[in-house]
């Protein structure tokens, strides 16, 4: 079965539907030559997306002379582990089949589409088209809001990911057609590349408006360390390259790594990545539990790691783990050294109770002004004295102390 987990574009790609266009022995005139050249740009990205460990899945392409199954991204948008399915476009029918039908949600006849839908976390950018009946719209919002996402709205009927693409939290290229981008994605970096004029289109009943996007910011995500442009676009080369050597202001940038079971192995590849751009290390802090009636105290078992795979971590980065192995409130890293704060500047205590509400924001309220605040200093005095406020008693970082023993960590 195709898993679906689709939380943010620039999540690691693991599994993709790539499009498939006409065989060119059924296809004349200026069409042959396109579905040629198009079949083979196909064909070269699922080479590229092999390569880099992706599962490609392709549709079939109908006989005939309907429209080729060339773009996915039109008729489904993959949220969490819910794949909405606005249209059931021939070619794709074997595909949904290997999808779980608990895992689909059917809007037909609408124009349901990660075309759309820009994720990043849970904030969403849905620019709602026409196609979208009243009552559908209502459902989908009623959906987004039962699941927690942050929603902002547009109604330009646009596809999104030709007016802008996030490469990485607080990275992206665009367009400047969209004029509330900036204030949506405040503090950003944007790269705007002057957009390639199409020099030659061909009018035909399977092509859309080729005037509503610039191909060239439509960029496929791999990773935050990879992605695939659709052409060598010198500004935004340069754009991305420029991120090696950013003026960090001598602050310290090191990878925090979530360590859990199913990643222990990928553990070199996060150094590559921190040697590959110069990074200040990395920091392996351990996976815990956030199930309130499950405890690992009573069971080293419960972390889900086998044997091998906790002697790995104790023989090979034992000096990277974080944490401390008797741990209790007054020792919290958050309330005294920590600042976390989401991509609309909202800041919060910590990085276990994000479901928290905000303390203040950057974009409107000095820092200061935030950690000086009622609310803040209340979470603070109730960890210096060990007694927790509701922000902070169901914490889960106690129950790592076995695990923590177990690996030698008493930093």
């Amino acid at each position: 079965m195709i898993p679906i987990k689709g939380y943010a574009t620039f999540h690691p790609l693991k599994h993709c539907i790539v499009g498939q266009a006409h065989d060119p022995v059924n296809v004349h005139g200026d069409l042959k030559k396109i579905m040629q050249e198009t079949g083979e740009d196909l064909d070269n990205l699922v080479h590229t997306l092999e390569n880099f460990g992706v599962k490609c899945y392709r549709p079939i392409a109908p006989a005939g002379d309907q429209r080729p199954p060339i773009s996915p991204r039109d008729y489904f948008c993959a949220l969490g582990e819910t794949l909405l399915v606005g249209k059931v476009v021939q070619g794709y029918k074997e595909i949904l089949e290997k999808i779980d039908r608990r895992n689909i949600d059917w809007y037909l006849n609408n124009d349901i589409s990660s075309a759309n839908m820009i994720r990043c976390g849970d904030h969403i950018h849905w620019d709602i088209s026409k196609q979208v009946q009243p009552d559908t719209e209502h459902k989908i919002m009623g959906w987004l809001n039962d699941q927690n996402y942050k929603v902002t709205v547009t109604r330009y009927g646009w596809h999104m990911d030709g007016v802008y693409s996030i490469l990485k939290p607080g990275v992206m290229v665009a367009t400047k057609y969209l004029p509330e981008l900036e204030s949506i994605y405040r503090g950003w970096n944007i790269c705007y590349p002057e957009a390639i004029t199409n020099k030659h289109v061909i009018s035909h009943k399977w092509g859309g408006d080729h005037t509503e996007t610039n191909f060239d910011v439509n960029v496929l995500s791999v990773d935050e360390a990879n992605c695939i442009l659709p052409t060598k676009h010198t500004a935004l080369m340069k754009f991305l390259e420029d991120f090696r050597t950013v003026n960090r202001y001598n602050c310290e940038v090191p990878i925090n790594y979530v360590v859990n079971a199913y990643n222990v192995d990928d553990i070199p590849k996060i150094e590559s990545f921190v040697d590959e751009y110069n990074l200040d290390g990395i920091r392996l802090n351990i996976a815990q539990i956030w199930d309130e009636n499950t405890s690992m105290s009573d069971d080293i078992a419960t972390s889900g790691y086998s044997e091998e795979q906790l002697k790995y971590l104790k023989d090979n980065y034992q000096d990277k783990i974080m944490g401390k192995a008797v741990w209790d409130f007054d020792d919290c890293f958050w309330v005294d050294r920590g600042l976390y704060v989401t991509v609309e500047g909202n800041v919060k205590v910590c990085c276990m109770n994000t479901g928290a509400t905000p303390l203040g924001n950057l974009f409107e309220e000095h820092i200061d002004e935030i950690h000086g605040s009622p609310g803040y200093q209340n979470i603070k005095n109730g960890c210096k004295i060990n007694k927790p406020t509701d922000h902070c008693k169901n914490c889960s970082y106690k129950e790592l102390t076995p695990i923590l023993s177990h690996l030698g960590v008493h930093n």
